[in-house]
């Protein structure tokens, strides 16, 4: 999952160093990060048809091997359009990264400790994000962004050695009827989230995109801090999805969590604008950003190890929630930012779909009691 999600933050947190090179403006910048999302959107959709038929363990092989090939793509591109193309490439395993995950748990750990298991999967994603905002800003500076898209590139190397140990075998079949549900005839809860997944995705790939750059553009800081600063939110974002994991193997009902992470990151985001004034407070959003906007993919997909008998639709339809908003945010990001001289208007929508979030789960927990 940390390997999977890489990309994403590796735009981030390069974005001063690929900006200059390539004398790109935000709008277009941020069209990098819609294409990456779109791919995994498209991919996200046929995830099960995937998992079917090549199995867990030799998608999730195939899955390493095509972050690696999307990498090295980027830290060669003589082009702009070179780097699209291997964004596109990373949606392979940006999409079915998620639902290979969720059916692995599901057919080979215990279900007392699934909870623990899935937080510590996605505790991977933020994984990523750490050793992006701690690295690669660093590496960029010393020698030149191409290099750090490589170093990064190199964790899935580690992917392919940890996937090689896993003996091969066959899918165990899902306890549904005898024709398999469409994604329209999943369960409402399925639909909840997966609108709910759409609103967050729209915020947090706004702030995985565009915070390190706001923070050197309007706050000053030095292009290594900027970067930290997803550096933090990936650490906490991990801490939170973990410990949501082990409280979740007692927990009945995890509905309340998606109502206050998304509350959280409703609050904590206008602190990034009042940062331009007082420098402090952008830590104290970023506390609220990793712990509330990153985190809530560990209660989600608990729910759906938990509740949904065709697990990898259902993450895979999820998952295709979160990247609508994730392929669409960056780029009205962006547009905002370069119509209107600022990034104001940008982080006010963020806090917007946070609050959209917010209302949406509080209605689901409502209908479900």
């Amino acid at each position: 999952m940390a390997a999977s999600a890489l990309m994403q933050f590796a735009l981030g947190v390069l974005a001063p160093f690929i900006t200059a090179e390539f004398d790109i403006t935000r709008t277009a910048f941020g069209s990098a990060t819609s294409v990456l999302f779109l791919s995994g959107l498209v991919v996200s959709l046929a995830a099960a048809r995937l998992v079917e038929r090549w199995g867990e363990v030799r998608l999730l092989r195939a899955l390493h091997l095509a972050i690696i090939a999307a990498f090295l793509l980027v830290a060669l591109a003589p082009s702009w359009e070179w780097v699209f193309v291997g964004v596109v490439v990373m949606g392979l395993p940006l999409g079915v990264g998620n639902p290979v995950t969720n059916a692995l748990i599901v057919h080979r750990v215990d279900a007392a400790v699934q909870g623990t298991a899935t937080g510590i999967k996605q505790s991977g994603v933020q994984v990523g994000a750490l050793i992006a905002g701690l690295s690669a800003p660093a590496v960029a500076a010393a020698t030149s962004w191409r290099i750090a898209a490589a170093m990064l590139g190199a964790l899935a190397v580690v992917g392919v050695a940890l996937s090689a140990r896993l003996n091969e075998s066959p899918l165990p079949p899902e306890p549904t009827s005898h024709t398999p549900q469409r994604h329209w005839q999943l369960p409402p809860l399925t639909w909840y989230l997966t609108v709910y997944a759409m609103f967050m995705g729209w915020g947090v790939s706004a702030i995985v995109a565009f915070l390190p750059l706001y923070a050197f553009e309007d706050l000053g800081m030095p292009a290594h801090l900027a970067g930290l600063l997803t550096g933090v939110i990936g650490l906490l974002g991990a801490l939170s999805r973990v410990a949501i994991g082990v409280l979740a193997n007692t927990a009945q009902q995890l509905g309340r969590w998606l109502i206050v992470l998304a509350g959280a990151a409703a609050v904590s985001t206008p602190l990034l604008l009042a940062a331009a004034r007082l420098p402090h407070l952008v830590w104290i959003a970023v506390i609220g950003l990793g712990a509330g906007a990153i985190a809530w993919q560990s209660p989600a997909m608990i729910t759906l190890v938990r509740l949904e008998s065709q697990v990898a639709r259902s993450s895979g339809l999820v998952m295709a929630g979160f990247f609508t908003g994730m392929l669409t945010g960056p780029l009205a990001f962006g547009r905002l930012a370069d119509e209107t001289g600022t990034y104001a208007a940008g982080w006010l929508a963020v806090s917007a779909a946070f609050v959209l979030a917010t209302v949406l789960s509080c209605i689901a927990a409502y209908q479900q009691r």
